[in-house]
Order: C-alpha cells, then sequence, then structure tokens
C-alpha cells in the first residue's frame, strides 16, 4: 500500500497490476494528481443520483491513468480495483453511483464521469479522470491499495 499523501507529492506513476480471475492479469500505471474534499453545497443531487446524499463526507482523487494491457480496458472497473484503507485498516470503496457520477453536472466538471463504464482506456494512452469515495468524518492517513493486486513506486 501506498500513502495517498506521498503518491501526490512524488508527482512519479505507480505500477499497478491485479489478477481478473478466469480473464487474466491486468496492469496499469496511475499517478495521483489530486486528493481533496468535495464541498456539497456545489453538488447537484437529482432523481437520478442514488448513494449520495447533501450531507455526504466526499472525497476525490484526480488521476492519470495508462492502460499497458494489449487491449481496451472499461474504466468503469478500476472503481472496484482501486480502494482506500485508514491507518487502522478499515478498507474504503470508490463510490459507484452512475446516476450521480454520469448524470450530474458536479459528476462532469470534476472528471468523474471519465472513469464509468462504456468509457474505454486504449493501450499505452494517459487517460485523466476521477474517483469518489465517500469516507468517516475523521482518518489521519489513507493508503491506495489494489484488490487482488498489488501496487507500487516505479
Amino acid at each position: 500500500m501506498i500513502k495517498v499523501k506521498d503518491a501526490i507529492e512524488s508527482g512519479d506513476f505507480l505500477s499497478l497490476s491485479f489478477v481478473d480471475e478466469g480473464v487474466g492479469t491486468f496492469a496499469f500505471q496511475i499517478k495521483c494528481i489530486d486528493f481533496y474534499q468535495v464541498d456539497m453545497s456545489l453538488v447537484d443531487i437529482n432523481e437520478y443520483v442514488k448513494e449520495v446524499e447533501s450531507d455526504s463526507n466526499l472525497w476525490i482523487i484526480d488521476l492519470d491513468v495508462i492502460n499497458l494491457n494489449k487491449k481496451v480496458y472499461d474504466a468503469g472497473e478500476l472503481r472496484s480495483i482501486i480502494k482506500l484503507v485508514d491507518d487502522e485498516g478499515y478498507e474504503y470503496s470508490a463510490l459507484r453511483d452512475d446516476g450521480f457520477l454520469d448524470f450530474t453536472e458536479f459528476g462532469k466538471s470534476s472528471k468523474l464521469n471519465k472513469f464509468v463504464h462504456d468509457i474505454f482506456l486504449k493501450p499505452k494512452i494517459i487517460k485523466n479522470g476521477a474517483i469518489a469515495f465517500e469516507l468517516p468524518d475523521y482518518f489521519d492517513e489513507l493508503f491506495l491499495h489494489v484488490e487482488e493486486g498489488n501496487i507500487e513506486t516505479l
């Protein structure tokens, strides 16, 4: 696991790999650009939003991603692979509310709509986007974690 703060401060790409049972091993490089708390007064909640509420504690990680696989990869799957873990070992999955990510002006302006299903990451091309997490009100440190895989500095 790698501290989110360290990943941003270094500005380096990280190597990310994981195994998808029955499909194979996948590899990416990611660069953490920013990590910030969402001002919920700027979020336009509409009838398509299912998980997010006006008092949610949302945080966004802005990423550059390079697909190192020979074929395209569904960008929405990144949300099920990249996790955050706090210093006590609690694990947080990315927000998967497509109504919020794809059908709000906030989702579009914050680039959350770049890593949703039916957006494909082409091999060896950098794609910038963002992933949202709902987190508790307090945490000391957060670490990047990959489900069924590995993340490390290059």
